[in-house]
């Protein structure tokens, strides 16, 4: 076990909070299957899915308090992209990507963290579709899973190039201190909620928008809109895989556009090719 993080894990098993959230955490999970029991009127579909969804992100924050402080900060990178990608990979395209002044990591190791924080967040909007979907899990899952081994491949290709030059060291960029931020779950939800009555409202109103509005979305929060079109997608008559390529692509295009913007040159042909690379092959799914 780490001894590096700020605060041991050894006294939050002394306090209040972590048995506190531990037990929040199973309320909700246990209200979110009983929910599913006893709400039958499809009016309450979506109250059922929303309380599903924040079960999740507290689980991902809650297991990812616990691989924090097990692996601790000596894993660098690697573990910040990890556990960073699954709450928001763009955040971390954003701190990770510009902060060439301030970390001792060499050009590999910080192209390799933003890959694998894709690959959370791919593995993250699986885990959505097979919590969430009530059916059609897989077919959903495919443009995500071809999406991840091209990334996969693309770490081993880094891993085995040459060291550049470290930089200066820095401290953590991800180090979560809580088992579960409440107000990061309960936001979330929040947002999904919004996003919900926005692109039902958008779909009544203008029924072709629904793809602009899908994609624009993407572009900033892709798990959320992910969650709200599997939510909804019994609604949706036309290939449910145009829409799950169009997320996709959302995402790959805000990263492609932060990597170029980052002032760490080394890193932005690897990074942008993986995505690109990635991205084309996830569109085979649309051949399915």
């Amino acid at each position: 076990m780490s001894s590096e993080h700020n605060t041991p894990l050894r006294f939050h098993l002394k306090t209040k909070e972590l048995w506190q959230d531990t037990a929040a955490l199973i309320i909700v999970w246990l209200l979110a299957i009983f929910l599913k029991i006893w709400l039958t009127d499809p009016a309450q579909f979506y109250l059922i899915k929303l309380v599903q969804i924040t079960a999740l992100m507290a689980s991902i924050e809650y297991l990812g308090f616990f691989a924090l402080h097990f692996f601790g900060k000596s894993k660098g990178l690697m573990i910040q992209g990890l556990l960073g990608g699954f709450i928001s990979s763009t955040m971390i395209f954003i701190q990770i990507g510009n902060q060439e002044k301030t970390h001792q990591y060499t050009s590999q190791e910080i192209a390799r963290s933003l890959i694998i924080a894709t690959i959370a967040m791919l593995s993250l909007g699986v885990i959505i579709i097979w919590t969430i979907a009530d059916e059609n899990q897989f077919s959903l899952s495919i443009p995500f899973l071809l999406q991840t081994s091209v990334l996969l491949l693309s770490l081993f290709l880094l891993r085995s190039k040459g060291e550049k030059a470290y930089r200066p060291k820095a401290a953590s960029l991800v180090m979560l201190d809580d088992p579960i931020v409440w107000k990061n779950v309960l936001k979330f939800t929040f947002f999904l909620a919004l996003i919900l009555m926005g692109v039902k409202a958008l779909t009544k109103l203008l029924p072709e928008s629904y793809l602009i509005s899908t994609f624009v979305i993407a572009l900033f929060e892709s798990h959320a809109v992910l969650a709200a079109f599997v939510t909804s997608i019994r609604t949706y008559s036309a290939n449910p895989q145009i829409v799950i390529c169009l997320i996709l692509f959302g995402n790959v295009v805000s990263k492609v556009f932060l990597t170029m913007k980052s002032p760490v040159k080394e890193i932005k042909r690897p990074v942008i090719l993986a995505l690109l690379g990635s991205f084309a092959f996830s569109l085979l799914a649309l051949l399915f």
